[in-house]
């Protein structure tokens, strides 16, 4: 066994870890800790990560737990084994979202756009009140999180999670469809189109094509008519009168208030009115 692992898992003080069946337990209990890990803590996790390996049955109790798995997977080239803990494609873009901003749920790109314009009023009005360098540190923060650009191993990643979502791929599609402008932009950034198609991938090639042809979406979504008020908003960018179609279809099982809503907006829509998406 490796004496350095022994070394940091015994200097935690709080366990006798002699064997092999103690550091899997150390192991089970950093994974299913509800509260949030200390550096020792991270430094065990990842350690031991490095000598068990994780089963697809096992439980992550916190998502910054699980963003520290997810890395701690791919540094020692383990990236598929991570694939258990993607269940959606809203769990991959959770990840591409944290290691971009830090940050553990998903940011819009109209969020963000609104943050920068907020941001350079700022700038403006307080120019005189902040240096030089703490100006160009905010600037470059903003940059980073408006720019999507990743390398060629984290598109390859990012399409193996993605093709081994246990989702079919018509449920896949109809969760990317809620939030279409980010995946675009995810999509385009990364060439997942030519990793799903040169890598033989072909459930996560299936879940593009429908994502990308609104008919196959919207016809999956009116068997789920709640799912469909979800994802409307997102719909009606790319087709209005194809989207109001199907609306018509399965109006019946909405609530009058919901319908009101919906025919509000697509009547802005209409009218080409920029339309909000739901979060």
């Amino acid at each position: 066994m490796n004496s350095d692992l022994t070394n940091v898992a015994l200097s935690a003080n709080a366990l006798n870890l002699n064997n092999d069946e103690e550091m899997c337990r150390l192991l089970d209990s950093l994974l299913a800790s509800t509260e949030p890990l200390d550096d020792l803590q991270c430094k065990q996790l990842k350690m031991l990560i490095v000598e068990y390996s994780l089963s697809n049955q096992t439980k992550i109790a916190r998502l910054d737990t699980a963003m520290l798995v997810i890395d701690s997977l791919v540094e020692i080239g383990n990236e598929e084994e991570a694939c258990f803990i993607f269940k959606s494609p809203c769990d991959v873009l959770r990840y591409l979202c944290f290691k971009q901003s830090g940050k553990l749920y998903r940011t819009m790109p109209r969020v963000l756009l609104k943050q920068d314009a907020n941001f350079k009023k700022r700038i403006v009005v307080a120019g005189e009140a902040k240096d030089a360098k703490s100006q160009k540190a905010e600037v470059e923060t903003m940059k980073a999180l408006l720019e999507i650009k990743y390398d060629s191993a984290l598109c390859h990643r990012v399409a193996i999670w993605m093709n081994s979502l246990p989702v079919s791929a018509e449920e896949g599609a109809r969760e990317m469809l809620q939030h279409r402008s980010v995946w675009a932009r995810v999509i385009r950034s990364l060439r997942l189109s030519l990793y799903a198609s040169r890598h033989s991938m072909n459930h996560f090639a299936d879940m593009l094509d429908i994502f990308n042809h609104i008919n196959m979406v919207l016809e999956s979504l009116k068997q789920y008519p709640l799912h469909f008020v979800r994802s409307l908003y997102a719909a009606l960018r790319v087709d209005t009168q194809v989207t109001f179609d199907a609306l018509e279809e399965v109006a019946d099982q909405l609530p009058q208030d919901e319908i009101n809503s919906l025919i509000n907006a697509v009547r802005r829509a209409e009218a080409g009115e920029k339309l909000g998406m739901r979060s």
